[in-house]
């Protein structure tokens, strides 16, 4: 019994510093192709809290993204927080909803990218 392995941090939602895929239905083609098909890292949750009415809408998350192609450079942001990257062009704010899968290391999720990429 003294061998029996624990289970690593089983996650049930991404946290701060995760490499995250986003999958958007953008009607912008070059925009939708670089997010549906690039990793990003998660820098940070954004919690939205209930309005004056109660009304509560769901959390969002800033992604970072690297090389961004200068077609849709536009459609990112500066970073809106305090960051070793603060000023640096390559975020955007999504739904945490649109997260549709994530990890701890970057090649987890290229070994899911190339399987969706081939179909397997």
């Amino acid at each position: 019994m003294k061998y029996l392995k624990k289970f690593e941090d089983l996650q049930e939602v991404p946290k701060v510093g995760d490499y995250v895929l986003i999958i958007t239905d953008s009607s912008n083609e070059h925009f939708k192709e670089f997010i549906n098909n690039t990793i990003g890292v998660l820098e940070h949750i954004i919690k939205h809290k209930p309005d004056i009415w109660g009304n509560e809408s769901e959390d969002s998350v800033s992604i970072k993204y690297e090389n961004v192609p200068p077609m849709i450079k536009d459609m990112f942001y500066l970073s809106p927080f305090i960051t070793k990257d603060y000023g640096r062009q390559g975020f955007r704010e999504f739904d945490i909803k649109k997260i549709v899968a994530f990890a701890k290391t970057k090649e987890e999720l290229e070994i899911k990218l190339s399987a969706n990429k081939y179909n397997l």
